[in-house]
């Protein structure tokens, strides 16, 4: 499958997450963000970040957005 296509099936996930930002879903509640570092999702990263998320936000684990970035 092409880096295109990857990105093509990613988009409705992103316009989802816009959605549920939208609707007042929380940014930081279990560290949505640090989980977006964690899968190398950018796009949501920033996204996340936008609306407010926590990049300092831990994972049970201790592990942050930033320590995923890095």
């Amino acid at each position: 499958m092409t880096s295109t296509a990857l990105r093509s099936l990613a988009r409705p996930l992103v316009t989802f997450l816009a959605v549920l930002l939208t609707l007042g879903a929380s940014p930081v509640a279990e560290s949505p963000v640090a989980d977006a570092a964690q899968d190398g999702d950018a796009e949501a990263v920033l996204q996340l970040l936008r609306q407010g998320a926590d990049a300092n936000a831990a994972q049970p684990d201790g592990m942050t957005a930033l320590h995923w970035a890095a």
